[in-house]
């Protein structure tokens, strides 16, 4: 009975892991998109989240990409690619005032708001709406002194570690 159903099931080789096209077209993404979240890949490609999660997770198993939470967003990366010391890589659709406010956080951090609307040449309001945007996805930190709030990138230690995929994490 047992050797009726053995064909049914058989363990996928490493190397033949890029064989199946869909595999291959998602490293070929990850490749270009470095840094890339689970609803990109899956708005870009077109694959349903049942289908996109379960070829992650074969890559992932077969060490071909990594990944890192951060904040809300689970990132995607090929195994070789080094990850930045702040932990994100932004990808193209991140809007340049985010970019540009996390770069100047980064190189210049303790700024209160006023401080960084210059720096930027923004008005603190809008200013504002990102950077809560920025501390709930855990991306910087808030320090207060009094009614000042200060702004941190998140310590090394603040930040999760690179995990392999699995299955019941976050995507």
């Amino acid at each position: 009975m047992l050797t009726l159903l053995s064909p049914l099931y058989t363990r996928i080789k490493p190397e033949e892991i890029e064989e199946s096209v869909r595999r291959a077209e998602i490293m070929a993404y990850i490749r270009i998109h470095q840094g890339v979240n689970f609803t990109i890949l899956k708005k870009d490609l077109g694959y349903s989240e049942g289908q996109l999660a379960h070829h992650l997770n074969m890559l992932g198993r077969a060490k071909r990409i990594k990944s890192r939470n951060y904040g809300i967003w689970k990132l995607f990366y090929t195994k070789d690619f080094r990850i930045p010391e702040h932990g994100l890589f932004l990808n193209p659709n991140t809007s340049s005032l985010v970019k540009e406010i996390l770069h100047v956080i980064e190189f210049n951090s303790g700024l209160n708001q006023k401080e960084l609307s210059e720096v930027i040449g923004k008005e603190r309001k809008s200013l504002a709406y990102h950077l809560n945007k920025l501390v709930k996805y855990r991306m910087i930190r808030i320090e207060k002194r009094g009614k000042e709030k200060f702004y941190y990138p998140m310590k090394s230690l603040d930040i999760p570690k690179l995990s392999d995929i699995s299955s019941g994490s976050k995507r």
